[in-house]
C-alpha cells in the first residue's frame, strides 16, 4: 500500500509531531510512506528524510513581504503540484493533516481514487476568520471516507459547527514517544541542577509558542501573583516567539520578575525541562489535544490545565490535575499556590497521571487504529 500524508509544513508544531510518529512507524510496518508539504523547509524534514520517507515540497512561500495576490499564487501552484504528484504516483490512501490541506489532500485523493482520511485536530475558531474556511471544511467533511479526532472536545466541536454526524467521525488520540523521556526520568535531579533549579525551589513549565491564543500573558500575571504567597518559584517559557515575545518580556519587567522567569526559546527536545520541573500549566484560550500536557503528565508534572478542548477529558475530569477557566490569571494563580502547598497530593496525583498516559497514549495503538482505517473496506463517507 502506498499512503500520502499531506500537510502545510514541517515545522515543530504538535500536529507536525504527531505525523512524524506516525508516518515513522506507518512506514516501520512495511507501507510506502510519502509526505507531501506545501512548504517542506521546516525542522522536521531532515527526520522524514532520515528514515526513508520520501519527502514533497510544493515551494508555497507565504512569507512576510509578499503580496497576497502573489502568495495565493504561490499556494495554487503548490496545490497543482500535489495533484499532479498524486496521479503520478497512484496513492491508495491520501491522509490530509489540518483545515488547508485537509481541502487540499481530499479533492487530490478523490481525483486518483484512493482512500481519503482528513484529520481534525484542533477547534474550529478558524471558521471565525472567514466564511471560505467553512466551506473548505464542509467540502472536505463530504469527500472524506474517514474523518478523524484526537479528543471528545474536537468530536463535539465538529459536530456542532459543521452540523456532522458524530457516527461519521473516528476517534483517535495521539501517541507520545515514551523513549524521549524515559532515557531522561531518571536523571530529573541532575536536569533541575544542570537549570539552575535550588531543591527547595519549585520549577514551572509552559511548551508553547509565542501567540496570543497560548494565553502566556494569564500565566504570567498568575505566576507572579502566587510569588507574593510563594517565594521560591521558577518559570520557564518554552517555544518560539511567534510576534509577541518583546511584549511579554516587557510584562515581566513591570511586573519585576524576571529573575524568576526565563524565556527558553525553540527547543527540539523540550523533555529536559519538563523532567526537572514540578508543575505545568497549560494556559491556552482555545486547544484540540494538548501534546504539552500529556508529555507534562508523563514526565511526572502536576498539570494545571484551562478547561478547552480535551484538556479537561485528558486530566479525568481534574481528577489527575486542576482545571482552571481560561483567561482568569488570578484562579490560575491560586491553582499554582494550591498545588506548592500540598506536595504530597501533588506527587500523588503526578504518578497516577503518569500512569494513565502509559496506558492509554502508546504509538502503538495510535497507529493500529490509523491502519485499521487505512485497511478498511467499510468506507464512512
Amino acid at each position: 500500500m502506498r499512503i500520502l500524508y499531506v500537510i502545510g509544513s514541517l515545522g515543530l508544531g504538535g500536529a507536525e509531531r504527531q505525523l512524524y510518529l506516525l508516518a515513522k512507524n506507518v512506514k516501520q510496518s512495511g507501507y510506502d510512506v510519502h509526505v507531501f508539504a506545501l512548504d517542506a523547509t521546516g525542522p522536521l524534514r531532515r527526520d522524514f528524510e532520515n528514515i526513508g520517507i520520501v519527502v514533497i515540497d510544493g515551494g508555497f512561500d507565504g512569507g512576510t513581504g509578499k503580496s497576497r495576490v502573489l502568495s495565493y499564487f504561490s499556494l495554487l501552484v503548490g496545490f497543482i503540484h500535489l495533484m499532479l504528484y498524486g496521479f503520478q504516483k497512484r496513492f491508495q490512501v491520501v491522509h490530509g493533516f489540518l483545515p488547508l490541506t485537509n481541502f487540499m489532500g481530499s479533492i487530490t485523493g478523490r481525483l486518483i481514487g484512493a482512500k481519503v482520511i482528513t484529520s481534525r485536530r484542533g477547534l474550529g475558531s478558524h471558521h471565525e476568520r472567514g466564511i471560505i474556511w467553512r466551506w473548505m471544511d464542509k467540502i472536505s467533511n463530504k469527500l472524506s471516507h474517514f474523518v478523524t479526532v484526537n479528543s471528545l472536545g474536537v468530536l463535539d466541536d465538529v459536530v456542532k459547527r459543521d452540523g456532522f454526524s458524530p457516527e461519521k467521525l473516528t476517534l483517535i488520540y495521539n501517541g507520545l514517544d515514551f523513549d524521549r523521556f524515559d532515557r531522561q526520568l531518571a536523571c530529573s535531579q541532575a536536569l533541575r541542577q544542570s537549570l539552575g533549579i535550588a531543591n527547595d525551589e519549585i520549577a514551572i513549565v509552559n511548551v508553547a509558542n509565542l501567540i496570543p491564543y497560548k494565553g502566556h500573558e494569564i500565566l504570567i500575571r498568575a505566576f507572579a501573583k502566587a510569588l507574593q504567597e510563594i517565594d521560591k518559584l521558577q518559570l520557564f517559557l518554552i517555544g518560539e516567539d511567534r510576534g509577541i515575545g518583546q511584549n511579554l518580556k516587557k510584562l515581566v519587567d513591570d511586573l519585576g520578575i524576571k529573575e524568576q522567569v526565563h524565556f527558553v526559546g525553540y527547543q527540539k527536545h523540550p523533555e529536559k525541562f519538563l523532567i526537572a520541573s514540578d508543575i505545568a500549566v497549560v494556559s491556552s484560550f482555545e486547544e484540540g489535544f494538548c501534546n504539552f500536557l500529556i508529555e507534562s503528565m508523563y514526565a511526572k508534572n502536576y498539570v494545571i490545565a484551562t478547561t478547552v478542548g480535551g484538556n479537561a477529558e485528558a486530566l479525568a475530569g481534574g481528577e489527575l490535575g486542576s482545571l482552571v477557566p481560561p483567561g482568569d490569571f488570578k484562579i490560575m494563580s491560586d491553582a499554582i499556590v494550591g498545588a506548592c502547598e500540598i506536595k504530597a497530593d501533588r506527587v500523588s496525583k503526578s504518578c497516577e497521571a503518569h500512569q494513565t498516559v502509559k496506558e492509554r497514549y502508546t504509538v502503538e495503538r495510535m497507529v493500529g487504529e490509523y491502519l485499521k482505517i487505512y485497511l478498511s473496506d467499510h468506507l464512512v463517507g
